[in-house]
């Protein structure tokens, strides 16, 4: 069925952007997230680790709403460069 996950067995559906970022923020619990001059991010978490990821703003989907969310939830950003959400 469309716009269901790997798990269509039990019936879940894919997460919204804000549940995706919502669970981010209270598993990875990141301290500061970065956003590089070429749109990629990464974070910084509070169990000393970082996470870097290969997701690009405006290159694949869904990516600044995941961002613009985890903003939202109180996170906050450094930017390299002239990149913003």
């Amino acid at each position: 069925m469309a716009g269901q996950t790997g798990n269509d067995e039990t019936g879940d559906t894919a997460m919204t952007t804000n549940e995706r970022a919502a669970e981010f923020v209270a598993t990875r619990k990141p301290t500061r997230m970065h956003v590089a001059v070429n749109g990629c991010w990464s974070a910084t978490l509070a169990n000393g680790g970082n996470l870097s990821s290969y997701e690009r703003l405006d290159y694949h989907a869904g990516t600044r709403e995941f961002l613009q969310a985890v903003a939202d939830a109180g996170v906050p950003f450094i930017y390299y460069g002239d990149v913003r959400l």
